[in-house]
């Protein structure tokens, strides 16, 4: 017997108002059925497998540009086709309802969601082809160009495979970040004045996601060595100076004014990280900054160095 969820009863509504684009009337009545199954059956509700739902949501807040809910929602979904669709340790991608973990690994299948992950993967690829120009200058053979494949393969893949599922925050925080950007940068073109708090928790979420990836890596040896500057000199065979000031390096700096202002001379990936760092540790701390240059251009930029940062330290360690 089809879980409550599965069954016609359930899915072929929300499916209409989806396949329609009537993404917050989708919401709604997923919602409600959830709610409404869970009051009446709170035992049965445990055991249903809820993938459609979840998955259903996910597509819907995506579409309604809830780019940090709907990563969550698929992760949701994901769990859930672990628990039904594993054989002999494997996840099935081609089961009936097992769509998720294509989304996670942003792969297209003929799925309900494959036009967000197209949308994705089109601005990874822009973030890609930044890192890889900030990289081409490099002679010592230690950086090469990337693709979306090694990402999909090195990161994405052995994290949503694995059977740490709280790593998969890594991933979706990954995929959230990346989908968001298209929406605000188009945002901040049309609307020039007013709170600059939605861009600046954006950029933040990138700043945060580096600094998860290098504490997931790296062990710190003493109470010390566990401040966001002592992981960055740890994941680097060489120091990057975040504390000093010399020539040709970025200095400290807690003013988004002055970051901005710096965009200009940042010529690495090692720069891009430097920048991450102080971003970090200036809207981190305070969203209430009025600057006129943030544009739209130089949103952008900002979302580009920290995406590399990122790349950096994801393509620097192994995942699996």
């Amino acid at each position: 017997m089809k879980d409550y969820f599965e069954s016609d009863t359930f899915w072929k509504v929300p499916r209409d108002l989806l396949e329609r684009k009537l993404c917050s009337e989708a919401i709604h009545k997923i919602s409600v059925e959830l709610e409404a199954f869970k009051f009446r059956h709170p035992d049965q509700y445990e055991k249903e497998h809820k993938g459609l739902p979840y998955y259903y949501l996910g597509y819907a807040a995506f579409m309604s540009h809830d780019y940090v809910g709907a990563p969550a929602y698929f992760d949701a979904a994901l769990e859930a086709d672990y628990q039904k669709y594993i054989s002999n340790g494997d996840l099935n991608e081609n089961a009936g309802g097992a769509s998720a973990p294509l989304f996670m690994k942003l792969k297209t299948g003929d799925r309900l969601a494959d036009e967000p992950v197209r949308d994705i993967i089109s601005k990874l690829e822009e973030l890609i082809h930044f890192y890889n120009a900030l990289n081409e200058d490099r002679t010592d053979g230690k950086v090469k160009a990337i693709g979306v494949n090694k990402i999909r393969n090195e990161f994405l893949t052995p994290i949503v495979e694995s059977e740490d599922s709280e790593k998969r925050t890594l991933v979706t925080t990954f995929i959230s970040f990346i989908a968001e950007w298209a929406y605000r940068s188009r945002m901040i073109a049309l609307v020039e004045q007013g709170s600059r708090e939605p861009y600046l928790l954006h950029l933040f979420r990138g700043c945060l996601l580096l600094e998860s990836l290098l504490k997931n890596q790296i062990k710190p040896n003493a109470k010390q060595d566990r401040t966001l500057d002592k992981y960055f000199e740890k994941s680097w065979e060489t120091p990057l100076n975040l504390l000093k000031s010399k020539k040709g390096a970025l200095k400290e700096i807690y003013n988004l004014g002055d970051i901005i202002g710096k965009l200009i001379g940042l010529m690495s990936v090692e720069d891009s990280m430097q920048m991450t760092w102080s971003l970090r540790n200036t809207v981190g701390h305070d969203v209430a900054w009025t600057v006129s240059d943030l544009n739209k251009e130089n949103y952008d930029k900002l979302v580009c160095h920290v995406g590399a940062a990122c790349l950096r330290v994801i393509i620097s360690y192994s995942w699996s």
